[in-house]
């Protein structure tokens, strides 16, 4: 009764998925709950790891949500975090992926037109155009100052992203409920993360920031580094997409 919606994770074909997973046989598995999920009349969506080598399956993603009755799909960035650290070093997307990724789905949301497509990444014209969207005072609700929070396996509650560093931490489960840490949180990081916030934001739209990115990668750095923040990798070819949002 809780539950809002839950969100499966398909990293692609069967073949790709039980490669992501490391696991021989880990599509049929996750494909076969998923009628235990449709029984219980839960809402679900998939999340998709995007990386460097695959927004080619984009397609083939957004059929496969359709035909087993998905009503959204998020697609969210390969983040060097975890295992992906040392079974999946460089494949993170670079902005020449984001912005193939965006296109694809900007052309099936025309052929699916019932499936919620979302990639989460944002524009350097976006951030430019909209700073409070990024930006927010520190005494506003929590929820508008974290948009995401992460609960790990220690019951530690970390704001944006996994590698944000401890000191922004709002604290453990084990400790205090939810509303207390967040109580206490505001009043001792608000203005920090507020701070933090801004730092990304002339950082990541500098003239020579990538054209597209997803920012919590640089807030995190920013927060572990604040003097020498982690520059996005650029490739080689022409960086002609800052116009697309």
């Amino acid at each position: 009764g809780h539950l809002d919606v839950l969100a499966v994770s398909v990293d692609g074909p069967p073949e790709h998925h039980d490669l992501m997973r490391q696991r021989d046989g880990a599509f049929v598995v996750m494909r076969r709950r998923l009628a235990n999920i449709r029984s219980c009349s839960v809402p679900f969506g998939m999340i998709f790891t995007l990386t460097r080598f695959n927004a080619d399956h984009l397609e083939w993603l957004a059929e496969f949500a359709v035909n087993e009755g998905a009503s959204f799909v998020q697609i969210h960035p390969l983040t060097s975090s975890g295992r992906a650290r040392t079974t999946l070093d460089g494949a993170e997307p670079d902005a020449i992926e984001l912005a193939a990724a965006l296109v694809e789905i900007t052309q099936l949301r025309d052929t699916c037109p019932d499936l919620d497509m979302r990639l989460d990444a944002t524009t350097r014209v976006q951030l430019d155009s909209f700073p409070d969207h990024l930006i927010t005072d520190h005494s506003a609700p929590l929820a508008s100052i974290v948009p995401n929070l992460i609960v790990d396996d220690q019951g530690n509650v970390i704001p944006y992203t996994h590698d944000v560093h401890p000191s922004f931490w709002l604290g453990s489960l084990h400790d205090a409920p939810l509303g207390e840490l967040a109580s206490r949180w505001r009043a001792t990081n608000g203005r920090r993360c507020e701070r933090l916030l801004a730092a990304t934001h002339t950082e990541l739209t500098r003239a020579d920031a990538p054209p597209i990115t997803y920012w919590p990668d640089t807030l995190a750095a920013l927060s572990n580094h604040p003097r020498q923040p982690a520059r996005q990798r650029h490739t080689g070819r022409p960086r002609h997409l800052a116009a697309i949002n």
